[in-house]
């Protein structure tokens, strides 16, 4: 906000009058901008652990245990955006998968945010049969935002790593939560959702 200050001189000089009169001396306004002394310049910190799919499974739990989420090629069939692997959602029929990773966001939290990238790839033309989506929950398992959305309909045919930034409605300061990424296909052709090089970003005050 900008304060407005108006300050008058007399003709004659020395100290202003009380009231300013155009017709008797000069009327000047100083713009004044006063600072917030309380201000904090908000850094980033990373509260998500492994996005690269690199370091194994930990911390992240798979859903179902069994599943073969983290790949790498010769069983990936296209490199990752970074590392030796990443992480493969869908790629078969009939698949659920799912994966977790908890993390508890700083009191001082102003924003919060997913990052990294994705290569979304279909065979399947016909009708929004393969689905995902990125949730955050809270605690209790509840989902408070959904991130991102996608169908078999939404992407192309090729591999084309492309980065992405899912901004939070609410920074959840002081909160727990999970990242939850799930992809559901059905028993007809076939639609890779993969990841790599994801992040949980929050803007902290110290």
């Amino acid at each position: 906000p900008v304060t407005l200050v108006a300050c008058a001189t007399s003709p004659g000089g020395g100290d202003p009058p009380d009231s300013v009169d155009a017709r008797r001396g000069d009327a000047r306004v100083d713009a004044f901008i006063p600072g917030d002394p309380d201000a904090c310049v908000a850094t980033p910190q990373q509260l998500l652990q492994n996005g690269g799919f690199d370091d194994g499974s930990s911390p992240w739990v798979f859903v179902p245990s069994s599943s073969t989420i983290i790949a790498a090629p010769p069983a990936l069939p296209f490199p990752p955006q970074a590392g030796g692997a990443a992480g493969w959602f869908g790629g078969a029929n009939n698949t659920n998968d799912r994966a977790i990773q908890l993390f508890a966001v700083p009191a001082g939290a102003q924003a919060l945010r997913v990052t990294g990238f994705e290569c979304f790839v279909t065979t399947d033309s016909a009708g929004a049969d393969d689905s995902f989506e990125a949730l955050l929950r809270d605690a209790s398992g509840n989902t408070v935002e959904t991130l991102r959305t996608a169908t078999n309909l939404d992407v192309g045919t090729t591999c084309a790593w492309t980065a992405f930034t899912w901004p939070a409605a609410s920074s959840h300061a002081g909160e727990s939560l999970s990242l939850v990424i799930q992809a559901v296909t059905d028993a007809s052709f076939q639609t890779s959702f993969v990841l790599d090089s994801l992040g949980v970003e929050a803007d902290v005050c110290p």
